[in-house]
């Protein structure tokens, strides 16, 4: 069964727990467990006697990574409330996963993935939880064409600040490699002043047949959200 599910990581719970309709039993393979398991909450105390299994992905996290977790399975009546959360990750599994739960700066990594911790309200938007699930699904190569697309910005042809820019985004290089690399800037500073520039090259003529005809093309549609964006670089 593939299954949007709001997840919860608990640091203060030792165990993994979900909650599943009846009538969805049958899409998650389980088996029953060999003792009943008493869960103490502050909503009360129930009992689970089955274990399931289950493959997620965490999409924020990793497109492609499959996490498996085997939750007890708490059943959920017809008519019931729905849960909170439909799936609780204890300390075990964090401990599994690698997962770090930053208290301090409210952040949790996984896979060297660093994330700011999300409340309950940011959860409760189902249309936009099934668009990130329906996002991870996508082919990359479809994501790269909606990107360059929906991100067309007004242009900045401001100065570069060259040794901040090396300071702010070169930070994976050697203080020796971000030194030689500003230095090689510095020699080129004239094509970072923000100008376009003038042509300096050799003067370019075409050659046109004597039976040449003008030829007008259909324009290529501009969305509406960016035509003020079109509009201010045309003119500039």
């Amino acid at each position: 069964m593939k299954k949007v599910w709001k997840v919860l990581f608990d640091s203060g719970s030792d165990g993994d727990i979900a909650f599943i309709k009846k009538s969805d039993k049958s899409c998650i393979d389980m088996h029953n467990r060999l003792h009943l398991q008493i869960w103490i909450t502050s909503n009360g105390i129930f009992e689970t006697n089955k274990v399931g299994n289950i493959r997620l992905t965490l999409p924020r996290f990793s497109k492609s990574k499959v996490m498996s977790v085997m939750p007890d399975i708490q059943f959920i009546e017809e008519g019931q409330p729905p849960p909170v959360y439909d799936l609780i990750i204890g300390l075990e599994t964090l401990a599994n996963w690698k997962a770090i739960l930053n208290f301090h700066e409210l952040t949790l990594t996984i896979d060297h993935v660093e994330l700011p911790m999300q409340s309950l309200d940011s959860l409760g938007d189902k249309h936009e939880l099934h668009n990130l699930y329906r996002e991870s699904l996508e082919p990359s190569i479809s994501k790269i064409a909606t990107k360059r697309v929906t991100r067309i910005l007004d242009a900045k042809y401001d100065k570069a600040n060259l040794p901040e820019v090396v300071e702010d985004t070169c930070k994976h290089l050697t203080a020796t490699q971000r030194s030689d690399l500003l230095n090689l800037l510095l020699q080129h500073e004239e094509l970072f002043d923000g100008t376009l520039g003038d042509w300096r090259g050799e003067k370019v003529n075409f050659e046109l047949r004597p039976d040449a005809r003008p030829y007008h093309g259909r324009p290529f549609p501009v969305p509406h959200h960016h035509k003020e964006t079109i509009k201010t670089e045309v003119k500039r």
